[in-house]
């Protein structure tokens, strides 16, 4: 019994120090990795921001981005140093009207498989202008008279 004891410690110990000692690499985290843009107008550009973070001790190398849609281009970092940050840019050509969602995916020495970074909104036909003068506010509805039917 001591000696399984003994083989079964040995074992663990040295399990938690190989774990202790694996190599320096780095990891890409996004502050936002899906966003909403809301409306965009048709035929017109929007971009949309993402902010990456490298929290490894190693640079990051952004190899490849694929877009899902060629309706999307994409400008990036080629490299992030280790603790900095890095800004990648989405501009979507809203061409067809309705709701979309796009994702982009990004290929780094940080892992095997991509990070994906999504984007969703709706494209009009023309934006609607809620700034006129309401004079009576009642939290998220605005009137412009004081009778309500």
């Amino acid at each position: 019994m001591k000696r399984i004891m003994s083989i079964l410690s040995r074992t663990l110990v040295l399990t938690f120090m190989s774990i202790g000692t694996l190599p320096a690499q780095p990891r890409m985290v996004a502050d936002t990795p899906q966003q909403k843009v809301g409306e965009i107008v048709w035929q017109n550009s929007k971009n949309v921001l993402f902010t990456i973070r490298n929290k490894g001790s190693q640079p990051l190398i952004i190899s490849e981005v694929h877009p899902s849609c060629g309706c999307v281009k994409v400008d990036f970092p080629e490299t992030v140093p280790a603790g900095g940050t890095g800004l990648i840019t989405a501009t979507y050509n809203a061409a067809m009207l309705g709701t979309f969602y796009r994702e982009i995916a990004v290929y780094t020495n940080a892992q095997a498989e991509p990070y994906y970074l999504g984007f969703q909104g709706r494209v009009v036909e023309s934006a609607l202008d809620y700034d006129g003068d309401f004079p009576i506010d009642l939290g998220n509805v605005r009137l412009s008279t004081n009778y309500v039917e």
